[in-house]
């Protein structure tokens, strides 16, 4: 799976008891991580989906954002990731 969905995703699809960190990424079992699921912006990620949420104990709106990495857009486009 190409998801860095945090924790709770990659824990719940994810979990390898033999799993090992590898640099650069995230520890919680991330197998790929052309899309991040996350409630804020990443350098090197632009913005697919944006899902807007009403927050249950902190009475303000939030949003959970769906990331692509960029150098993944590039690629499919057939540019130079520059």
């Amino acid at each position: 799976m190409n998801v860095d969905g945090g924790f709770e995703f990659n824990g719940w699809y994810d979990y390898d008891g033999a799993y090992q960190q590898r640099p650069g990424v995230s520890w919680w079992w991330v197998q790929g991580d052309d899309y991040v699921v996350t409630f804020g912006g990443l350098d090197g990620y632009r913005e697919v989906m944006r899902f807007p949420y009403d927050r249950w104990l902190a009475p303000n709106p939030g949003d959970i954002l769906v990331l692509q990495k960029i150098d993944q857009v590039d690629a499919r486009a057939g540019g130079s990731g520059e």
